[in-house]
């Protein structure tokens, strides 16, 4: 059977020359890259072998996980120990390394992409202790110039692979740089056995019997074929065999042609029969396409006026809608104005007889007034509203009191406060004098009626001492004077049904007008 070489420079080759008769082996591949091109192991992977797969960058790796399910494959990096390194990515190639003089040469002269990315490190020997549990039958190591620390890395002496495969070039030349490493492998119990041009076979001391594999370079008698080859040589069996499938059709297409030419014959003669007839046809179609014409112009015409007509029925529709909705806004309007009407009409009346009662009050009161005036009492009683003239008098030194109260202490002005508005309060005339001097004070005042309401000597709404702006039964000032000391004799609700009756009539006036 034709062994399929995949290798760069023909390593699968020399391995499987060497290792054909083992059925089912197992390599490991440091710096395995593409799982196809210029891959060692492919050739061993589909002859039935696996092992295991190293490769730190993300690009190989995926290929790997994807082409390799059998094969362990680990994206990491062989070193000295485990811990962590930068390796520098030379996108597109098989020529990533750690070695940062290596990438920089690569992007400077060849003008190379270059990333960086950091990736976990372990040693060959705990890799080898996790994963590799049979014989290694070979390792193979490319690293571009890291050698030497996967080497260091290695335990030789518990770990044996039987061949040692590793790039002994420096990258994209052919300047041999082995003497760095080749003493650990000496050490090891490994010797030299072959160098191919660019790497370099070592056998393990237990293994020489493999020496006489590598003899020759690959030649006639390995029955090998470049996979290069056997594709250029699959493509031009399908381009012969498309080329036969091609001939056969021209063939087929030549006896068509015959065949189709005496149909163009018969053709040509029935095409001159056509054309006469063409030529009638043509006649009788301008006939009627110029009758057609004049028929589309009366229907032409028609339809501007079947238009018009629609535009005159639109317009008249639409004022029709509009006068509707006209005559809807207008009768809810007279609806509205006659509803408004009705109410204004209900409040005169109601004002007119509201007008009535308190004018029929107001003679009554009038007349009781009257009677007080004219009554006994009011002259016994001359004395005591003297006595009331006096404490007005006292009443006008509020500055001197509230001077002296300022100078007590805080709770004791309020509760003297407190005290003073509880007796006024409980003495009616005392309280209209009072509450006359203080509508001259009406911020004083405010303040009084808040420390009253906040005592609960009146209520919250109580107008016995009314804010500043409110209406009160008796009003102060020289043109009401009189009225106000008329009003003492009088009871408090008969002085509140007076201020009542005054205010309705001062409305009823001012709606008159």
């Amino acid at each position: 059977m034709t062994f399929i070489s995949y290798a760069q420079n023909y390593e699968d080759v020399m391995l499987w020359r060497a290792f054909k008769d083992i059925k089912k082996g197992f390599y490991i591949d440091v710096g395995a890259n593409d799982p196809v091109i210029d891959s060692v192991t492919k050739a061993f992977y589909d002859a039935g072998w696996h092992g295991i797969n190293i490769e730190p960058v993300t690009e190989w790796f995926n290929k790997l996980q994807e082409a390799r399910p059998n094969d362990t494959n680990l994206k990491l990096a062989c070193g000295t120990k485990k811990g962590q390194n930068t390796i520098y990515d030379v996108v597109g190639t098989g020529l990533s390394t750690m070695d940062k003089l290596i990438a920089d040469k690569h992007a400077n002269e060849l003008d190379f992409e270059i990333k960086k990315e950091k990736i976990k490190v372990d040693s060959l020997t705990n890799i080898c202790k996790q994963h590799a549990n049979q014989d290694i039958h070979f390792l193979k190591i490319d690293v571009e110039g890291f050698e030497m620390q996967v080497l260091k890395g290695l335990d030789l002496k518990k770990i044996r692979p039987w061949i040692i495969v590793i790039e002994s070039t420096l990258p994209n030349s052919q300047i041999e740089d082995y003497g760095k490493w080749e003493s650990i492998l000496i050490n090891g119990q490994y010797h030299f056995a072959y160098f191919d041009g660019l790497n370099r076979y070592y056998i393990a001391d237990e293994h020489e019997i493999l020496d006489c594999k590598f003899d020759s370079s690959p030649n006639f008698f390995d029955n090998f074929i470049r996979v290069e080859q056997l594709n250029s040589e699959l493509r031009a069996q399908q381009a012969q065999a498309q080329l036969e499938t091609q001939v056969q059709k021209i063939d087929e297409l030549q006896v068509s042609l015959t065949e189709r030419t005496v149909q163009q014959q018969v053709l040509d003669a029935n095409l001159k029969e056509i054309k006469a007839q063409r030529e009638q046809l043509e006649t009788q179609v301008q006939s009627i396409q110029d009758e057609a014409v004049q028929r589309k112009e009366k229907l032409r015409e028609k339809d501007e006026s079947n238009n018009w007509l629609n535009n005159e029925w639109n317009a008249a529709k639409q004022k029709v809608d509009e006068l509707h909705q006209s005559n809807h806004h207008w009768w809810s309007m007279a609806d509205q104005q006659s509803k408004e009407l009705e109410v204004r009409q209900a409040k005169i009346d109601e004002l007119n007889h509201s007008s009535h009662h308190w004018w029929m009050e107001a003679e009554r009161l009038t007349k009781e007034l009257q009677t007080v005036h004219n009554s006994k009492s009011w002259r016994i009683t001359w004395p005591l509203r003297k006595l009331m003239q006096f404490f007005k008098w006292l009443l006008r030194l509020p500055i001197r009191l509230v001077l002296w109260l300022v100078r007590l202490p805080k709770r004791t002005v309020r509760w003297l406060l407190v005290k003073i508005m509880d007796s006024v309060i409980k003495h009616p005339a005392l309280k209209v004098r009072t509450m006359n001097w203080l509508h001259n004070y009406p911020n004083l005042k405010e303040k009084l009626r808040r420390l009253a309401q906040a005592r609960s000597l009146i209520a919250s709404q109580q107008n016995d001492l009314p804010t500043q702006g409110q209406s009160e039964p008796t009003v102060s000032g020289n043109q009401d004077t009189a009225v106000a000391s008329d009003l003492l004799p009088l009871t408090p609700n008969a002085r509140r049904i007076y201020g009542e009756l005054k205010a309705a009539m001062a409305q009823s006036q001012k709606e008159s007008r």
